[in-house]
């Protein structure tokens, strides 16, 4: 038996290869394809400019293309699958929109899933018993929140009736 085999492994497996380590975190995010057709929430892991590992039911495969919505700072990630293991998918990304600015034309169905995403988190908080201004305030979901997608310019019709409709929860809770 050679000397060192009973040491333990446990540098050597739990070596950090990217150039930048991940922070950790547990955010609610959206996966959604390209084309906006199909959207999945997912809950982000771990992240850094350069990528994330999300836990998803949603079945990917390497190399599949995806947008990952970062509901929390409001950043979507166009992204590669890079590694799948287990539940966890670990994506790279390959450019980020930032959702607070104006977007191209044929990527406004982002702003559309977020405001979506919102909705649904406050909802889930007030299905749990948080009051409504607790949970509009967790989420992020304000009266000045909403009002900058107004000053943004022209809106999508159901980006509009999203607005409408969080403007009318704030206003009837």
């Amino acid at each position: 038996m050679r000397k060192d085999a009973t040491k333990p492994r446990l540098a050597i497996v739990g070596k950090e290869r990217r150039k930048l380590p991940r922070k950790r975190v547990l955010l609610g995010g959206v996966l959604v394809d390209p084309n906006g057709e199909s959207a999945t929430d997912c809950t982000i892991q771990d992240i850094n400019v350069h990528g994330a590992k999300i836990e998803s039911p949603r079945t990917l495969q390497l190399a599949d293309k995806v947008y990952l919505l970062n509901t929390r700072n409001e950043t979507a990630h166009l992204a590669t699958v890079a590694r799948i293991e287990g539940g966890k998918t670990g994506l790279s990304f390959i450019r980020s929109y930032s959702l607070e600015a104006r977007l191209p034309a044929q990527l406004e169905f982002l702003v559309k899933l977020l405001l979506e995403a919102k909705l649904r988190a406050v909802n889930a908080l007030i299905e749990r018993g948080v009051p409504l201004a607790d949970a509009t305030s967790v989420v992020g979901l304000t009266e000045d929140y909403l009002d900058r997608f107004v000053v943004r310019g022209p809106l999508d019709k159901k980006v509009e009736r999203l607005l409408h409709e969080a403007k009318r929860l704030l206003r009837d809770g």
